[in-house]
């Protein structure tokens, strides 16, 4: 699929509706040369997209949200393991994970946060809660080893917060990202 930028660099592609999360590959050609964007675009069935970076936590597109979001969560096999997600800009919201507090989230200024655990997370069932003050709006992510990727660079499947996605990095390695559904009222 090819796609045209227009004079500020702007470009669209309009994909048919899918059953099943599409992952791209977005590249360009600069004077002559080739450019690859860093990590792959995720477009789920139900129209979401999510830079996932290797890493590095998947950053899902869209507008900041009123009150601060777990939006995804990415982990390796060691239980590495970075939340990312979405609040006012500039806010300092904390992140709770099975009721002990791992960290104070800052939001840029676009409304974005990632933060990278300094501890592993053990496999297993996993409660994520971010919030002003109080944290509140859990997440359950369930850690556990990636699917086999011997027949095709990724593995998605739906689960009951969202989506999971086994995806090998470009450096060979492989990568889990929990895409979490928006819950509840609009943001």
């Amino acid at each position: 699929m090819t796609a045209q930028a227009d004079g500020a660099g702007a470009w669209r592609a309009v994909l048919p509706a899918s059953p099943v999360v599409r992952l791209f590959g977005l590249s360009m050609i600069e004077a002559g040369r080739p450019l690859q964007a860093q990590g792959y675009v995720a477009v789920t069935p139900e129209g979401s997209a999510a830079q996932l970076r290797a890493g590095a936590g998947a950053v899902v597109m869209g507008a900041p949200t009123r009150e601060p979001r777990i939006l995804a969560v990415d982990f390796d096999r060691k239980g590495g393991t970075v939340v990312s997600g979405a609040g006012p800009p500039m806010a300092a919201p904390k992140l709770r994970i099975d009721g002990r507090e791992r960290g104070d989230v800052r939001t840029d200024a676009a409304g974005r946060f990632s933060l990278a655990l300094n501890e592993p997370l053990a496999p297993g069932s996993h409660e994520l809660e971010v919030g002003q003050g109080a944290p509140r709006d859990p997440v359950r992510a369930i850690v556990s080893p990636a699917e086999s990727l011997t027949l095709a660079p990724f593995v998605a499947a739906r689960t009951e917060t969202g989506w999971r996605i086994d995806w090998m990095t470009p450096g060979g390695g492989v990568q889990t990202t929990l895409l979490i559904a928006p819950r509840g009222p609009a943001p």
